[in-house]
């Protein structure tokens, strides 16, 4: 079965081989995911990563742009492995195509470092059953986390019981926390009997808050007798808000 593409730019022709090893990935993530071909999907091929192409293979030689489609058809089709509802190449335009000053290269390690790195990051996947797509937005802009960086997050998740989505959607595009700072904030949870939820929420995309801000707010919800998820809940995605702002509100 062909590829399924939509409507996008043509692919470039240094990306022929890759495009071709995509579709015909089926018997070799088959025997991956030790699944039967008709059971996987086709993928979906966005216009996104065809632009990241075009625009990565700029000034490459040619042995540098065999290298980077080794790279890329290695990490879409590792993480074609696991269970999603539709294959796609976001997993690599979602860390790679737009990176941040700080963000880990592809390139950074030699092509079999790669590779074992994105083995060992899709085996955390299977092992704690966790999206990728969970992955890929806390490292959106950063490139693949550090396999031990990534380890130690699913291991205080899991020890602690706390769903990683809350997490890792208040890191996106921040990486993976210091587990200091996430130990603080769960003790600062459990103390203060606030669900971890509603800060994270809160929090999406900011990371992990300051304690002085949150003992700040929760000492005006409760001298105030407000709910402090009706505040956090209006705050999603934009912080702690100044006391200032809430004063005026109440």
């Amino acid at each position: 079965m062909s590829i399924e593409r939509r409507s996008a730019p043509e692919p470039p022709p240094q990306s022929e081989k890759l495009i071709k090893n995509l579709e015909r990935r089926k018997g070799l993530l088959a025997r991956i995911s030790e699944k039967e071909i008709g059971d996987i999907p086709d993928i979906v091929i966005k216009d996104t990563f065809l632009k990241f192409l075009d625009k990565e293979y700029k000034g490459l030689s040619k042995p540098d742009i065999l290298d980077l489609n080794k790279r890329l058809f290695a990490l879409i089709n590792r993480a074609a492995s696991l269970p999603v509802k539709r294959q796609d190449t976001a997993v690599v335009t979602s860390m790679y195509a737009y990176p941040y000053k700080n963000a880990r290269p592809i390139d950074e390690n030699s092509y079999s470092e790669f590779l074992e790195e994105v083995k060992g990051i899709i085996e955390l996947c299977k092992k704690y059953g966790i999206s990728i797509k969970s992955v890929t937005g806390m490292q959106n802009g950063l490139g693949v986390p550090k396999m031990e960086d990534l380890n130690k997050l699913l291991e205080w998740s899991s020890k602690n019981n706390v769903d990683l989505k809350s997490i890792t959607g208040m890191q996106k595009g921040l990486g993976v926390p210091k587990m200091e700072d996430l130990n603080k904030l769960l003790e600062w949870s459990s103390k203060s009997g606030v669900d971890l939820k509603s800060i994270t929420g809160m929090q999406h995309g900011l990371g992990v808050p300051k304690m002085e801000d949150l003992n700040k707010l929760i000492e005006w919800s409760s001298e105030n007798k407000v709910d402090l998820k009706s505040v956090t809940g209006m705050q999603n995605g934009l912080g702690v808000p100044k006391m200032e702002d809430l004063n005026k509100l109440l």
